[in-house]
């Protein structure tokens, strides 16, 4: 990690391909605001013709991974190289220290310093087109203590030529996201069931609050003035339908770059309810987990949990294609949830609304006095949806 107002050697890390050396420059460093969000952009050189190995490596991509439980593995984007955004920082109280968690989302390329050149610009004479190694020789190419660029570059025949050559500029943009980035070990130290799948990284949730009408039968309501009038009354009693508003939510989960789509699973999930969850850090009956906020951890406390038959999985409403920098396609899959706190298994009952008891009772689909009662069925089967962020 390193200040970027100093010039400093820094690197890909070994991703797709191979770690790509590159070098920040002071002079291209910018703060600024962009449809409300913050972003950084800091302009960095390398090594030409590094170019879309260095972007890949940048970006970061996913890929199906057959040996993993939750069948992917992801190559996750270089993080903001800046000690102003340390995780010590932040556990500190620092107000005014950002939170951890700026990621590499843009590289454009603004300038190549002539190596796509084809004619001398001093002389006239042509020159052959540049092809230089792919990654920088240390002592060679930079000092590997200051990390400046010492090499001005290379001609078609892999001799130096003149300063300032040889070397791709680019603005990188970095981002505060919504969701966490974690790399394939960290996923694996996670305890279940969030080891298994990619509940905790690449996931943006969403939660919208509104009332669900439950029809209250005929005959279960009366006209007060009556009742008080004469309790006996007949004619207190109500003999048509009304609705009872109760609260209940709507969360989408969108899963982030996707090398596949669990078509089987969504399909097996479809008006299904969530079944209780079990691992050493999943209290019984919950459903998901809120990961660590980009590095900030609540510990022991469970943000984003449901109990058992609460969640209804709606479907997948939309799934977005799109391509990486390396030309991978990958997908962006939006799940739709029904959240009843009552549960999706019990069905309003007014004559049990005593104030005291539940008014919600289960209610069975098939249920006979000679069929035990561990074998009745529910109105609603039960899924593990965590199996819906696996391939």
């Amino acid at each position: 990690m390193a200040s970027p107002v100093d010039k400093v050697l820094l690197t890909t890390g070994t991703k797709l391909f191979p770690a790509v050396q590159y070098e920040l420059m002071s002079e291209g460093y910018s703060e600024e605001y962009r449809e409300n969000d913050p972003v950084i952009v800091m302009k960095a050189r390398t090594r030409w013709p590094g170019s879309y190995t260095f972007v890949a490596n940048m970006l970061g991509t996913a890929g199906t991974d057959a040996t993993r439980d939750s069948g992917m593995t992801r190559q996750i984007p270089v993080e903001m190289p800046d000690t102003d955004y340390e995780a010590t920082d932040v556990a500190q109280g620092d107000a005014h220290t950002p939170f951890l968690g700026w990621w590499c989302t843009g590289a454009k390329l603004t300038g190549t310093h002539g190596e796509l050149a084809c004619q001398d610009q001093v002389t006239g004479a042509l020159v052959p087109s540049l092809n230089p190694p792919d990654r920088l020789v240390s002592g060679t190419d930079y000092n590997a203590t200051t990390g400046e660029l010492l090499n001005p570059g290379y001609d078609g025949n892999n001799r130096p030529i003149q300063t300032g050559v040889g070397f791709a500029e680019y603005d990188l943009t970095f981002e505060p996201l919504l969701y966490e980035i974690r790399t394939d070990t960290e996923m694996d130290n996670l305890d279940a069931p969030l080891n298994a799948c990619e509940l905790g990284r690449y996931v943006i949730r969403r939660e919208k609050f509104a009332g669900n009408n439950f029809t209250m039968q005929a005959g279960t309501l009366y006209w007060r003035d009556l009742l008080l009038a004469n309790p006996r009354d007949a004619d207190a009693q109500i003999n048509a339908e009304a609705v009872r508003p109760f609260p209940n939510s709507n969360l989408t989960y969108t899963w982030l770059n996707v090398p596949g789509i669990p078509r089987s699973t969504i399909q097996s999930c479809i008006g299904k309810v969530n079944k209780a969850e079990v691992g050493a850090g999943a209290p019984d009956g919950k459903f998901d987990y809120r990961p660590d906020w980009q590095g900030i951890t609540w510990a022991g406390s469970v943000i984003d949990g449901y109990l058992p038959g609460t969640l209804l999985f709606e479907g997948a409403s939309d799934i977005t294609p799109k391509k990486t920098a390396c030309g991978q396609l990958l997908y962006d899959i939006t799940y739709n949830f029904f959240y009843r706190p009552d549960g999706h298994n019990n069905l309003y009952r007014a004559k049990s609304d005593d104030g005291i008891q539940n008014p919600f009772k289960r209610v069975v689909r098939r249920a006979t006095k000679d069929l035990p009662s561990s074998q009745w069925k529910d109105l609603l089967d039960e899924a593990t949806f965590s199996d819906l962020f696996k391939l």
